[in-house]
């Protein structure tokens, strides 16, 4: 069905429609664009479609919080907007983010800026509904405090406790403003939102202090928290040092501590769970230790609920066959349908130990898996090369990431084994880009992807481009597709046989690969849309959004030791300007049809003005304006980068600011593109 919906004047007709079959019509058109253009051009069109959008428009709702006087601000504009005219009944969905600053101590935590950084759950795919991918660790910025801070700091939510009480359709809490969950807020959920699933995603460890094994201290609302029955999804980092003596805490002990609340946590469906910073960070005691239940303060009457039920589980630390071997004591892994691991180049057991789950029915209800390796400096070339044999013996998957080096028969094992379920695809190779075939193979084996995130080479948008483009038109129900485009062009050349010409030629392709603007990212849309309706005899392309991220890989460039126009330094501002060129982008279809204005496309990334200004005015004058505190580099005008430029985009005539936007991107084949 194809609803094109514009302003129009109110006729009979759409005034007698009943509101069931308005309410029908607003449910399609919220995933017709994902700018809610046709929803919000549908309720124009009379008092009717008006009431209707409604529900669609108040159903998920976003709060950003940095202040207790904007809590409260926001509480009471809520409640003149939102309560008081009777919208409150359709929320569904609420979502807290920021980060609250802390007043009553003086200090101020470092503040999100300008707004949320990112969604932490609102476009959870309709398919899964498993929390495994858009419930993510978020970054640490908060830091772990005294609990008699956050017993002070619980009045500054009060305001919205109270706004809580007033939203009688409540499905989901979804909080990330602060390190912990403020009491008042649960108070709100238990005693009038008791239906409320509570979604934390940032929870601080350091609030429990590991200095010794004598008996923890936790305050009441933590054990409150986790023997809810409201928390559904909970998330946690667990930072190295106690609150109160800034000592070392071990990380497997903060896990054992974890393992044994989960056994309070009656309503807990996902777990996530990260040491902090590097994520594979691996602690292993050398003496084994498991807390009491009286060591955490809780109640030795209360007895443990068994086996965890948890949908999805996440480990953000090395995983070993000890750690998941300890953890099957706990969590009950035949129910797990999203499991994340983590390995590291020099302990690759974490295939062994899924391989022997495997093969004893314990991950039977898995549907997506998520693999994410860490490598050591000294350990670059080590490929995961026993994942492929993992998922050969593994049941269908819907959802499959791997994050670390990728050896070909990957792909080959993800077409021939679970291509036909595979819903959800991310491959972020570090060993290499994908060659066309296999990305013919993913086209050909994998009919149901939705959402694929991938990376490929740009080879300056020539033929060989362009088809990799129409590969992926050519999966029919394709609608999210996100591209890491590697920029980098390797080098054809040795250092003794370099010099200003053919160095120019090199950071030229280069300039090419990285010049991306909006003209480039429409056409990148519309060819794989074309394909797509050519593939599927659709009028209409299902693709919905195209994220275009740019490889940080700079222009490499040879060090010429022959000519002395280049002073030993040619093209060494060639990998910032490049990073200057390369711009990521957003593409969304609006659902207005297959006119020019169908798509519209915004810019999520650039290089900081001022910082390429200075690089391009490096690049003419041959002088560092901001030299390292240890540098004496007696450098000349980049001759080889400047060549590049003025042969893509003109000469450089002035200071930088008066040209350093006057380039473009270069167009694709055509050719092949209108085949």
């Amino acid at each position: 069905m194809n609803l094109i919906v514009g302003p129009a004047s109110p006729t009979a007709s759409s005034q007698e429609l009943p509101m069931e079959l308005l309410h029908l019509i607003c449910d399609y058109l919220v995933d017709c664009d994902t700018s809610r253009r046709s929803l919000r051009s549908f309720s124009q069109v009379n008092k009717a479609c008006a009431e209707a959008t409604r529900k669609q428009f108040f159903q998920h709702m976003k709060l950003f919080v940095e202040s207790p006087s904007q809590i409260k601000a926001e509480a009471k504009l809520w409640n003149r907007f939102l309560v008081s005219p009777g919208h409150a009944v359709h929320v569904r969905q609420l979502t807290i983010t920021g980060c609250l600053r802390d007043h009553y101590t003086g200090r101020d935590w470092p503040a999100l800026p300008n707004g949320p950084v990112r969604d932490t759950g609102a476009n959870t795919e309709s398919w899964n509904d498993v929390a495994n991918r858009s419930f993510a660790i978020s970054p640490c910025h908060c830091r772990g405090g005294h609990m008699e801070k956050i017993v002070k700091k619980n009045k500054a939510w009060k305001p919205l406790a109270d706004l809580l009480k007033k939203l009688p359709a409540l499905r989901d809490l979804l909080f990330d403003a602060d390190y912990y969950f403020p009491p008042c807020l649960l108070s709100a959920l238990h005693h009038h939102q008791p239906q409320t699933r509570l979604h934390i995603n940032n929870f601080a460890f350091s609030l429990l202090d590991y200095s010794s094994r004598e008996a923890c201290k936790i305050h009441r609302s933590v054990l409150d928290l986790f023997s809810s029955p409201c928390l559904y999804s909970f998330s946690c980092i667990v930072f190295r040092t106690s609150a109160s003596n800034h000592q070392y805490i071990p990380w497997r002990q903060a896990e054992a501590v974890l393992r044994t609340l989960v056994h309070h946590a009656p309503g807990l469906r996902n777990l996530a769970f990260s040491p902090g910073y590097p994520p594979c960070y691996s602690d292993t005691p050398t003496e084994a230790w498991i807390p009491s239940p009286s060591w955490l303060g809780l109640n030795p009457s209360q007895k443990p609920l068994g086996l965890a039920c948890l949908r999805s589980l996440r480990f953000g630390s090395a995983t070993t066959a000890a750690v998941v071997e300890t953890w099957s004591h706990h969590v009950d892994f035949s129910k797990v349908e999203a499991l994340e691991i983590h390995y590291e180049a020099k302990d690759q057991t974490y295939s062994a130990t899924l391989t022997d789950m495997v093969h004893r029915g314990l991950l039977r209800s898995l549907r997506a898996l998520t693999v994410y390796g860490r490598l050591e400096l000294d350990n670059r070339t080590k490929y995961v090369s026993d994942v492929g044999p993992l998922l050969r013996i593994m049941h269908p998957l819907e959802s499959f990431s791997l994050d670390g080096l990728i050896k070909t028969d990957i792909v080959e094992a993800l077409a021939q084994h679970h291509g036909m379920a595979l819903r959800y695809l991310s491959l972020l190779w570090m060993g290499g880009p994908l060659s066309n075939n296999k990305f013919k193979m993913l086209q050909e084996h994998c009919p149901q992807l939705t959402d694929l995130k991938i990376g490929m080479q740009r080879t300056q948008g020539d033929e060989q481009e362009v088809e990799v483009y129409q590969i992926l038109g050519g999966m029919p129900r394709l609608e999210r597709l996100e591209l890491l485009l590697d920029i980098e062009v390797p080098q054809p050349f040795r250092e003794e046989d370099s010099c200003c010409a053919n160095i120019s030629e090199h950071i030229t392709k280069g300039f090419v690969n990285a010049a991306i603007d909006a003209t480039l990212a429409r056409s990148i849309f519309r060819i794989i849309s074309a394909a797509q309706c050519r593939g599927s005899q659709r009028n209409s392309a299902v693709l919905q959004e195209l994220t275009l991220c740019p490889g940080r890989q700079p222009v490499s460039y040879a060090t010429c030791r022959r000519c002395d126009q280049c002073r030993e330094h040619p093209g060494w501002t060639a990998d910032h300007v490049s990073l200057w060129l390369a711009r990521g982008f957003v593409c969304e279809k609006n659902g207005w049809g297959i006119e020019d204005d169908d798509v519209s496309v915004r810019q999520t990334s650039c290089e900081d003005e001022e910082s390429a200004e200075k690089i391009l005015e490096e690049m003419v004058d041959g002088k560092q304006v901001d030299p390292p505190w240890d540098s004496d580099m007696d450098l000349a005008p980049d001759i080889a980068t400047m060549t590049a430029w003025e042969q893509l985009w003109g000469k450089i005539e002035g200071p930088p600011k008066e040209w350093m936007h006057n380039w473009a991107s270069l167009p694709l084949k055509e050719d092949m593109s209108d085949g």
